[in-house]
This record gives C-alpha cells, structure tokens and sequence, in this order.
C-alpha cells in the first residue's frame, strides 16, 4: 500500500547515515478514531515536525511520533466522552486557544497512566515543542491570530535530569579551577580567531576553475588561507546550497590540515571534521562556543536552560549602583516567569560582560543570516531565534542554538563532553586527586554554596540571588547537612538581632508618642521629629551642634515617629526601595543598607490599620520619588 506523503518525514541522520523514514500517517488508524479532525489536526502539524526531526536521528522522529500518539488517544477519548465539540476544527482560529485549555486535562489524564513519571516528562516536553512550534509556523501561514495572540503549554511530572546534580558537586577552590583552566582555552580561542580573520583576508576563493590544479584534489585548496577564506566567506551554509557545493567544500577542507601553531591541542577531541575545524578557527562552532558557556555559567550560576535562553535584547542592565564600573547580567528561567540576575564588571575579561560580549559580536553573521531567512519566510521562530546569544555552527556549517539541550532535551550532554575533555587536558582534578565529572548543572550547585558562604549563611539572601520563592527550593541546592547543621546557631543569633532591632523600633516608637505631634517637624520621609537640632549620629554623621539634621537619616536615628499623615510617605519609600531591588543584584542589595531599610518601613506600616494604609495608596502614588535612584549608598 503506497504511503501518503503528506505525512511522511525522512531524513539521514546527524552524520549523513543511511536515509531513514518515519510514517505518522498510521497515527490515522490506530486506536479509536472518535476525534473527526485528528487527520488536519496532524497536517497542521507536520511542518514543525519536520524542521525538529531535519538533522536528527529516526529513533528521535520515533520519539515524536510516539508523543503525538498519547496526545491523539487522548483527544479520541475526550471526543468520545463529550462529543466532537471538545475541540475547535484546526482551521478554527479558535483552535489554539482550545488547545491550550485543554492540556491541563491533558496532565490529568498522563497522571491516571501506570507509565513512569520520567516516560511522561519526556511525552510532555516533546509536545511542548512541536506544539509551540507548529503555532508559530500556523502564525506565519494565517498571519497574526487575532484570538490567540500566545500559545504555551507546560512541561509536568519529573525528567531525569534533575534541576539539580545528583553527583558531587565541586568545591570552591575546585570550581576556581575549573575556571582558570576554562578561561585559558578561552584566551586561546579569542587569540585564534584574531589571527585566522587576519590570514583569511589574504585568501581567495579556491573554487574557481573546475578543472585540474583547481579541483579540491590539490591547487590552491592546500592553501591554508584560501581555505580560511571558505571558512570566512562562504559560512554559515546557504539554505540554498546544493549537495554537490557541500560536497565539493567538504572535500576540499580536507586537503590541508591545521598548522600546530593554530590547534588547541584540548579542543582536538571535539571537533571531528576538517570543516568544522577550520570553520572553529573564524567563529564559534559548538566545541568553542561550550568554553565561554561554562565559564558564565560558573561565573553567574544561571540555570544552563536559562542561559541557552538569553536574548541579545535585554542580557545586560546598567549597575544601579556602580553604573561606570558594573552592569547586571540577566536571564530569563522557565520562559519569562523569573528573572535571574547576576553582578559583572565592564572591564574584566573573564568576567560575563566581556565574554557575552565577545559571543554577540562573533556570531553577528549568524544572527543576520537568520533574520534574512526569517524575512522570507516570516516565520516567528526565526526570528526569535536571530535574537539569541549563543549560536554556533555544527560540523556543516548550518546555524544551531541550545534550543535541542533546553526542556526535553538533551540536558547539555556534548557540552559537558567538551568541557571535561578541556579539564582532562590541562590536568585539573580534585582535591583528593580524583577526576572531575563536569556538569553545567553543578555550576548553580556551586554558586549557591558560594553566595551561602559570603552573606555569612544567610539561607534568605541566598534564595534571592537564586530567584527562590520558598527557602524549600533553596535548600535543595545545599547539600552539605553537615555545614547547615553547624552554621544553624549563626543563623538563630542572625535572626535574633534582626527580631531585636525590630522591636527595639516598636518600643521606642511607642515611647515617643505625645499628645500633639502636629507642633512638631516632619522631615522629608514624613516622619515627625521630636529633636531635629539633636539627631543620632547615625541619623547625621556630620551634624554641627545647635543646627538642624541635614542628612534626615530618620531610619538610622531614635528621634522620630509615625502618625496617620506619614503612612503616604511610608508607602512612596516602600515603592521606591521595592524599584531599586528590582534593579539591584541580591548582595548588592543587601550591601547598599536598603535592604533593613525596607523591612523597617514594611514593620511601620504593619503597625497601621490595613484601612488606612490602603486609603493613602493614592496620596503615595501621586508623590514624587523620595528615595531616587541617585541616593543609593547615602540610607534613609
């Protein structure tokens, strides 16, 4: 019986292999056939299929096809149950918005199977991105949706790779390391690419002629420069290209190998194509670009999903607080529910800024190349995709991103590959001697020891600077029982002198009530005076004897009290401290004194009736900033 190729995929493999072909057409016949539209219900959906299944193998179309298969059993039985109607015809510009209301039916009815939990991970982050895939590519056909402007479905139950790594995690002095050795080869690569730029420019074009000295079989292909000039010129691959134009590269590439002055001996195990080698001595291929990877991830502990993520569109913001001398590097984790952050100095080469700087600006080609495809094709996934950091080209050539390594990937298994094999070569181990068993995922392990260690054990700051809600999900990252248990009367007398202060606060709150405060100054945060010719000297450290606070540091002094009329002064402070921990990095919050400041102001508050303080919200909101962004560093 011949196979209708609307539904057929085909394809040869990462390396070229033996063409394979898998037929989702069967998925028409199998099981009950409740659901009418399920045969355009898989038209719509096999252009998406396609583009994930090109360069693949057919056991991961298999993969695909068997998560289509749970997804259509379940839309049989949903039909069944309640009639055709449970979801909108395809051709129904109703019909994302269905589907997207739909899918958490969808979880309850994976949660009812025997299956593991890890088998339903995998069926759900599959459909996650062919889903969200083929509604781009509808998008693209249809034009703008006028009902669903977004469609996102969520991944459910646990995969095995775990948001945390289940090995041993590297100490600090290992992780230094890691670091220096990383940052090594990355100061070879950065050399290289200098130098090769430079010789390719001195190159010409090897494929001119057809014929004798000018076939790949020698001519000016053994020439190193004119092969850079490919390498420069001619990449990354034309969409276009026919296969006897790669095949015609391909072969030349391997008529002259690499000077040694140019090879870093630790990146010779990755890259296993003379294409792909002289393709990493001009720009990033994945075994260069994994170095730079690792070290801001080391340096920032980012989750490596959320920092395959980062767009070239907001990555960095200035430094609300060294705006000369830092910026803060930023990345989005689980799509763009939390805002990861991270400090950076503009000028220290190895530090985030400096290398995601360097990666933007060499794989600029890349990014053009894609948003000229995306011009053709106005698909949005190609545009999204020219706005990503980190880009590489694989062994032939064409465009790749860590899309593949995200959720339901591959959990950066090469990457980790690449790194080892760069740590293996320069020697480095563990304390104990042992090898190092590298996973990008140990690096958010290791940083969040580290920022437990520097905020003296602090597990609250901590979660903020892993963007934790819950202490529950911090401590998940601490694997140390033995440290937790030893550091936990440093925490108990922590939080003593904070419950201390603040009450100290109330009581002297209390005590300097009198009967007619409106005789009484009020200073700029709105908080009457009863001495403002005596401040502490917290409240004005540079106060002259017989003169007037200057500095109204009211916070830092025991002078003041609240009545009704400053809870719309309390407010607009609150509003503009919550601004500047929006824009602050966690220890960098904690440092700037603001952080105590807002927990005072919040206990004020608290002390108010929730009437009242909501009555002043509009007062509040009308009020000019108090505590600007330019009073950072001097308190309240």
């Amino acid at each position: 019986m011949p196979i209708d190729e609307t539904y057929l995929v085909t394809g040869q493999g990462i390396h070229l292999s033996t063409p394979w072909r898998v037929d989702f057409g069967t998925l028409l016949t199998a099981g009950e056939t409740c659901y009418a539209a399920k045969a355009r219900f898989l038209a719509l959906i096999m252009p998406a299929l396609r583009e994930l299944c090109h360069g693949n193998s057919s056991s991961y179309c298999s993969q695909l096809k068997s998560s289509i298969s749970s997804l259509l059993r379940f839309l049989d039985i949903n039909s069944l149950l309640i009639g055709n109607q449970s979801l909108s015809d395809p051709d129904d510009t109703e019909f994302w918005r269905s589907l997207q209301e739909m899918w958490p039916l969808y979880i309850l009815y994976l949660r009812q199977l025997e299956s593991t939990d890890e088998y339903k991970y995998q069926i759900t982050s599959n459909l996650k991105r062919i889903l969200e895939r083929s509604f781009y590519l509808d998008e693209a056909r249809r034009g703008p949706l006028e009902v669903t402007k977004e469609f996102s479905v969520y991944t459910a139950f646990s995969s095995s790779t775990p948001d945390t790594y289940d090995g041993e995690s590297l100490s600090l002095i290992e992780a230094s390391h890691c670091f220096k050795a990383l940052g090594k080869t990355y100061r070879k690569i950065k050399i290289r690419f200098e130098r090769c730029n430079k010789i390719a420019d001195g190159g010409t074009n090897p494929q001119i002629g057809s014929s004798g000295a000018n076939r790949y079989s020698g001519g000016t292909w053994t020439h190193f420069e004119n092969r850079l000039w490919v390498a420069k010129n001619l990449f990354p691959s034309e969409p276009n290209r026919t296969e006897a134009e790669k095949a015609r590269i391909s072969d030349g590439m391997r008529t002259g190998s690499i000077p040694p002055d140019f090879e870093i001996a630790e990146l010779l195990p990755s890259n296993t194509t003379a294409l792909a080698r002289h393709i990493g001595c001009i720009s990033y291929t994945r075994s260069e670009i994994s170095i730079p990877f690792g070290l801001v991830a080391l340096r920032t502990g980012f989750n490596p999903d959320a920092l395959a993520r980062m767009s070239i569109t907001n990555w960095y913001t200035d430094s609300i607080l060294e705006p000369d001398r830092k910026v803060i590097i930023q990345a989005y984790k689980r799509g763009k529910v939390y805002l990861l952050k991270s400090s950076s100095c503009r000028f220290k080469p190895l530090d985030p800024y400096q290398i995601i700087n360097h990666v933007i600006s060499k794989t600029e080609p890349l990014r053009r190349q894609l948003e000229s495809i995306a011009a053709e094709s106005g698909l949005k996934h190609d545009r999204e995709r020219a706005k990503l950091v980190w880009l590489y080209q694989d062994s032939y050539g064409n465009i790749r991103d860590f899309s593949s390594e995200t959720v339901g990937g591959g959990g950066f298994t090469r990457e980790n590959i690449i790194i080892n094999s760069v740590l293996e070569s320069l020697d480095v181990k563990r304390e104990d001697g042992g090898k190092i068993e590298f996973d990008l995922l140990m690096c958010r392990d290791t940083w969040a020891m580290f920022a437990y260690r520097k905020s003296s054990y602090n597990p609250v700051v901590t979660a903020m600077s892993l963007q934790h809600k819950t202490l529950k999900s911090f401590t998940r990252y601490i694997d140390d029982r033995l440290q937790l248990a030893e550091d936990a009367t440093n925490l108990i007398n922590l939080q003593g002198r904070i419950v201390s202060d603040l009450r100290q606060m109330q009581l002297i709150g209390t005590r300097l009530r009198i009967p007619r405060p409106e005789s009484l100054p009020r200073s700029a945060k709105g908080l009457v005076c009863i001495s403002p010719k005596d401040p502490d000297r917290g409240g004005d450290p540079n106060h002259l004897p017989g003169n007037i606070c200057g500095a109204q540091r009211c916070l830092e002094c025991t002078k003041w009290f609240a009545d009704a009329r400053s809870i719309p002064f309390l407010l607009r402070i609150k509003s503009d401290l919550l601004l500047i921990k929006e824009a602050s990095t966690a220890s960098a919050w904690v440092a700037s004194r603001f952080y105590i400041d807002l927990e005072i102001v919040r206990f004020i508050l608290s002390k108010f009736s929730a009437p009242l303080v909501r009555a002043s919200q509009v007062d509040a909101e009308s009020m000019p900033p108090i505590v600007p962004l330019t009073s950072v560093g001097s308190g309240l």
